[in-house]
């Protein structure tokens, strides 16, 4: 089962971005997406959505895989981060072909999402 093999590398200590979870019906699935999007501000690490993927090897060759991606695999997005920030200043560039261009200067800030 693919839930065993992603609570081997925390057992084997490694950072992990939330408990891998078995989910029966879709009601749980997002339930356990809330609880991680819930999680987001307490993590070591940012974290900008959820993987949601089938258990069983058999329901994984069933959905089978796409050109770039297992169909079996399915990424959910977290509602972006919304930060405030101050405009310190804005530079005034003018390009080789004389394009002006804007260089905006703000606080630095980290944000996720």
């Amino acid at each position: 089962m693919h839930l065993a093999l992603l609570e081997r590398p925390a057992a084997l200590g490694a950072t992990t971005a939330a408990a891998p979870a078995w989910c029966e019906t879709l009601e749980q699935v997002q339930e356990r997406i809330d609880v991680i999007a819930g999680l987001r501000g307490d993590l070591p690490f940012g974290i900008d959505g959820v993987v949601v993927k089938a258990d069983a090897a058999e329901d994984q060759r069933r959905a089978g895989n796409g050109s770039r991606a297992p169909r079996w695999a399915v990424a959910r997005r977290l509602a972006a981060e919304h930060k405030v920030t101050r405009l310190l200043t804005v530079e005034w560039n003018v390009g080789r072909t004389g394009i002006i261009a804007r260089a905006p200067s703000s606080n630095p800030s980290s944000s996720t999402g």
